[in-house]
Order: structure tokens, then C-alpha cells, then sequence
């Protein structure tokens, strides 16, 4: 078995002092890493949506018949 005051120990059924605080300790930076990388995430999703945005504004005005072609398989999926 794994020594006190570790998270291996705490799952496996320890509830001691040591090994709560190891476990307790984890989960608080594994909680802090998760809310990072879902802010990053979040982000990522803003920044994808505006260009892909201001790309079918560039169709649109650009070639107003692929835009068409882009709407009718668009309209044509969401029916499906």
C-alpha cells in the first residue's frame, strides 16, 4: 500500500490527516487547471465565431452566389 499523506492512499480508503490533506490539495490545483483551460476555451470559441463571421461577410459580399449555395445547404440540413 502507498505511503500516508499521498492521494493513492487516500483512495484507498485513508482518512487520515495527511492523506486528506494530500487529496484536498489535488483536487483545489485540478480544479484551478480545469477553470483555466475552460476561460482558454471560452475564448477560443469567441475568437473562432468572429472570424468565422466576418469570413461570410467576405463571401457574401464578395460572391453573393456561393453565398446562396452556402445558405440553400445550410437551410436544407437544418430541415433534414
Amino acid at each position: 500500500m502507498s505511503e500516508h499523506g499521498t492521494t493513492s492512499r487516500y483512495h484507498a480508503g485513508c482518512r487520515c490527516a495527511p492523506c486528506t490533506k494530500a487529496s484536498t490539495d489535488y483536487m483545489r490545483a485540478y480544479r484551478a487547471k480545469s477553470k483555466s483551460a475552460t476561460e482558454y476555451n471560452k475564448r477560443y470559441n469567441r475568437i473562432a465565431a468572429k472570424a468565422s463571421r466576418m469570413a461570410g461577410q467576405h463571401i457574401k459580399k464578395t460572391n453573393p452566389e456561393l453565398w446562396q449555395e452556402f445558405v440553400r445547404i445550410a437551410t436544407d440540413r437544418e430541415q433534414a
